[in-house]
């Protein structure tokens, strides 16, 4: 019997990526496919358009912005519910090969217990690698491949430190013993989070390199290493670090994040920005820290 694949698709606007990645979905060669699109409060024309044109879509409506984390959290509970084989959550902003599905389920019923991501390229490059795999130094994470031309060393599955989140996939018995993304960290850092629980519990993390996607990378921030970005990534990290670390692993990890807060990787990324720019990012930044020590987390605004 063909183990079914319930597709967990998160929207908020962006209505023509959406629709480019349901044309790839209804082309996948894996045949029990059940797609569920959780819309964040979209306010373009995404929720009628799929009620119309896709009247097979389990839609669900969350009202507002959950974010990545909550909003995926709807779908799976569902899901779940639905005693799904196999759950995939996959980002709006991707296009699958043909049998980028099939080759991920024959890679998870080849090695129990495992939690797995497909070879992701650059969509905008479709021969640059955007992940094929994954390190984490820290609390930092690093894409093997990252900005490469596609190659050879590519060519191999096999465990990873972390999957990315614009593909996830895993049994639903995995789903149900790692749980869910942590909905406090709303944006950046859900994906490592749950890698990291899952190893802990004894799933291992695979790259599957025969299957591929093309991902539209930062398109939810627009332009790259925006305030809101530099916010979340700063607070999201503290959060991170508590939540998967000893304690004397925190000391120093704490010490570096605060010390070196201002002069993040994300901010010395060589690009012309005025003085206006940098202080609204450090302003950003500064805010991050302050959220997290006052424990304000999901979604906040600027200020």
């Amino acid at each position: 019997m063909t183990p079914s694949v319930y597709v967990i698709l998160l929207t908020w606007n962006h209505l023509p990526d959406t629709l480019e990645c349901l044309d790839t979905l209804a082309r996948q060669t894996h045949p029990s496919l059940h797609i569920v699109l959780a819309d964040n409060g979209s306010t373009d024309a995404t929720v009628a358009t799929i009620r119309a044109k896709f009247p097979e879509i389990h839609l669900i409506e969350n009202g507002q912005n959950l974010g990545y984390a909550e909003g995926n959290n709807v779908g799976l509970r569902y899901a779940l519910a639905q005693n799904a084989d196999y759950i995939l959550v996959l980002n709006n902003d991707t296009t699958l090969a043909p049998d980028c599905i099939e080759m991920l389920v024959r890679d998870l019923q080849a090695h129990p217990n495992t939690a797995a991501a497909p070879k992701c390229f650059f969509a905008d490059a479709p021969d640059t690698v955007y992940y094929a795999g994954g390190e984490l130094t820290a609390w930092q994470t690093k894409h093997r491949g990252y900005n490469q031309r596609d190659s050879a060393e590519y060519n191999a599955s096999g465990e990873t430190e972390w999957l990315t989140g614009c593909a996830i996939i895993a049994s639903r018995a995995v789903w149900a013993n790692v749980g869910l993304f942590e909905p406090r960290f709303f944006l950046l850092f859900e994906d490592t989070d749950w890698s990291l629980r899952a190893r802990r519990l004894g799933v291992t993390l695979r790259y599957v390199a025969a299957s591929k996607l093309w991902h539209k990378a930062s398109r939810s921030f627009g332009e790259q290493f925006t305030p809101t970005y530099a916010y979340y990534y700063m607070r999201n990290t503290l959060l991170f670090i508590e939540r998967n670390f000893s304690w004397r692993q925190k000391r120093w990890m704490y010490h570096t994040a605060l010390c070196h807060a201002h002069t993040q990787p994300l901010l010395s990324v060589a690009q012309p920005r005025s003085p206006e720019r940098s202080a609204a990012l450090h302003r950003a930044i500064t805010q991050g820290i302050r959220d997290y020590f006052l424990r304000r987390f999901g979604q906040q605004s600027l200020h």
